[in-house]
């Protein structure tokens, strides 16, 4: 536009010329017609595309000399000896033509004016040409600015795109083996029966799986960081009883190098405000981590104290301090601490990591809305201090949730047993293609008691889900045939359509199992009609955890004190009764087989269970088929020994 209005406006100052505006493409070599409002269509399109020569027209020549052309006559002037009759056709009988330089003096094009007589320019016409030739090159190089500056975007955004892809295919790729290996080990860990030196192996393992996610994790949060969709969350929770679960979190390693863990909180610090519980935890897990990791000797300490900011607002200032007795940080160093995927601490033997911890919990502390700051001498420790605004907020305000939050249940994990009494048989339906996912997650289900199932992609899935109505379905997103997506869309579709044809009451809840972490696919996934979002490899207090928080379970562990008839599901109470029905030399049979975890056997005698007992041998049959042996001696012991 800017280009059309200069042309115009000089046609108008130049009476009876028609203006126009050649490109000079990006090889050098020939010009393109770019603006010319009035010059004939058929012209522009007879030297469009123009090779620039030392006998080329006005303008083809003014672009190879960069310098004017000015043909008063275009019938006589040699330049134009091949061009005579075309000019003729339509009417064009003189062209003066002016190079458009850039302001490094490169080649941009050519501004020329034509006459329908032959006529030599004035001083006014001459002023005219520099003129125009000058905006005009200022206003073709703006546009190409602006254009290189756009393709710049444009390709730093499809890098940066191309960049999240393989992330998050990365992230896939990494959890979904960790989401098997350490389902399998935290299976494994819930067993009465295993050795100590067995135990001692799976806690090598877990120990070693959790360290390599958060290595996982570290990537994909700086990830996140530099892509600019870190986001804040603002939601009440208890201050005091964080740092409470985090003190308990570090006081085994802490005693294990025989240091000192000193936890104080001043008396003005709320017990509940109003925050980002998850980015507060990990800042504090990532200063506590290193400070407890990088000290042999002494104490590490965390001090927590607090100042009103505004009464007005009710707003006040968190101020968090570590310290610790540690080696401290060469001033050399010192410059490199929050620089991401830099080991600044590498003076130190014998200790890795990402290089990315103090990087996230700068970034972190920072979009709080704080400033993080260190103090170190050499020989003496380190303290790192950050203060965070936070709003109090009163008691009541919190859910009564809370006291199924993930430390209450993580620290009981491994006792719980069953589901208490007095509650629905719920169905619970797991959906994943591939078995390693699928099956330690069908085993932690069935072993508290819950009525499971499983499907291996969408379709399947939703199959099950209208014939069978479960009350949850944990559901795997990427899956052949039919993914999560679709079929969580399918579903919310049929509940629409059919709001009344469901046995239970509310609809279906659906949660995303996922081996992406990117916040992005949280959204997509709620968008397509899930209730929740939980990233592989899953964690046992935490699969539990989601279930209380959407559908009210409550759990029965070895702690409880409850009667082991009280503590089973109603539906293995049924098929106890059910067996305890059968032959004594058939159950002592079916003892055996499954002390040997003969399958072959087992089948034999599932198959002679007479047919008004079909649920009872679907569900031995089910535990067979899962190589659930073990659960079934549980069952025999029960029925056989009471």
């Amino acid at each position: 536009e800017t280009l059309t209005l200069l042309v115009e406006t000089f046609e108008t100052l130049a009476h009876g010329s028609t203006g126009s505006i050649l490109r000079l493409d990006d090889t050098g070599q020939h010009l393109h017609h770019s603006i010319a409002p009035n010059l004939p269509v058929g012209y522009q399109q007879a030297i469009d595309g123009l090779k620039i020569g030392p006998v080329v027209g006005s303008c083809g020549t003014a672009a190879y000399r960069k310098a004017p052309v000015i043909v008063t006559d275009t019938q006589t002037d040699p330049l134009w000896s091949q061009w005579r009759d075309l000019a003729r056709q339509f009417n064009l009988y003189s062209c003066w033509s002016m190079p458009i330089m850039s302001s490094q003096d490169t080649i941009l094009g050519t501004f020329a004016l034509y006459f329908d007589r032959p006529q030599a320019p004035t001083a006014d016409h001459w002023q005219i040409l520099e003129t125009a030739a000058h905006l005009a090159g200022i206003a073709m190089e703006r546009k190409r600015t602006a254009e290189e500056l756009y393709c710049a975007k444009e390709a730093a955004e499809s890098a940066n795109r191309a960049k999240s892809q393989f992330l998050a295919n990365m992230s896939h790729e990494l959890r979904t083996p960790m989401n098997a290996i350490l389902g399998f080990a935290q299976l494994m860990a819930r067993d009465a029966t295993i050795s100590p030196q067995q135990q001692g192996a799976l806690n090598v393992i877990n120990t070693s799986g959790e360290h390599l996610l958060d290595l996982i994790n570290d990537v994909l949060e700086m990830s996140k960081i530099e892509a600019g969709s870190l986001t804040l969350s603002s939601k009440p929770f208890n201050l005091r009883k964080l740092l409470q679960t985090l003190q308990n979190m570090f006081r085994i390693q802490a005693k294990a190098k025989h240091l000192e863990l000193r936890f104080s909180l001043d008396n003005a610090v709320p017990q509940y405000i109003l925050g980002d519980e998850g980015k507060l935890r990990q800042v504090l897990i990532n200063l506590l981590g290193n400070a407890l990791k990088f000290t042999d000797i002494g104490y590490v300490a965390l001090t927590v104290s607090s100042e009103v900011t505004s009464d007005a607002t009710a707003t006040n200032t968190l101020t968090f301090a570590i310290e610790d007795t540690g080696p401290g940080i060469p001033e050399d160093i010192l410059p490199f601490v929050f620089k991401p995927f830099v080991q600044a601490l590498h003076h130190v033997p014998g200790e890795g990591g990402s290089g990315l911890g103090l990087a996230i919990t700068q970034q972190f502390v920072q979009l709080m809305g704080g400033t993080i700051e260190l103090s170190t001498e050499v020989g003496r420790g380190s303290t790192f201090k950050f203060s965070i605004t936070s709003e109090p907020i009163d008691a009541a305000t919190l859910t009564q949730a809370e006291e199924y939050s993930l430390p209450a249940i993580a620290a009981a994990d491994k006792t719980i047993r069953g589901l208490a009494s007095g509650q629905p048989d719920y169905r619970i339906l797991v959906v994943d293609d591939r078995p390693e996912n699928l099956d330690p997650l069908v085993q932690l289900l069935q072993s508290v008691g819950f009525d499971t199932r499983s499907a291996i992609n969408g379709q399947d899935a939703l199959t099950q889900w209208s014939i069978w109505q479960p009350h949850l379905i944990w559901m795997d997103m990427r899956m052949p045939v039919m993914d999560g997506y679709e079929a969580t869309r399918r579903i919310r579709e049929q509940e629409r359509e059919n709001p009344n044809a469901w046995n239970h009451p509310n609809k279906t809840k659906i949660i995303a199992l996922t081996a992406s972490a990117f916040e992005d696919q949280r959204e997509e996934v709620l968008a397509a009609g899930c209730d929740d979002f939980m990233p592989k490899p899953f964690n046992g207090a935490e699969i539990f955890r989601k279930m209380t928080d959407h559908l009210g379970v409550k759990y029965v562990s070895s702690q409880t004190s409850m009667s082991p008839v009280l503590s089973r599901s109603g539906i293995e109470s049924r098929l106890l009764e059910a067996l305890q029905g059968m032959p004594a030399v058939w159950l002592q049979q079916l003892n055996q087989a499954a002390i040997q975890a003969d399958a072959d056997w087992l089948r034999q005698l599932i198959d002679q269970i007479p047919s008004e007992s079909t649920g009872l041998a679907q569900q031995l049959l089910k535990l067979v088929e899962n190589f659930d042996f073990e659960r079934l001696v549980e069952w025999m012991e029960a029925v056989l020994h009471g």
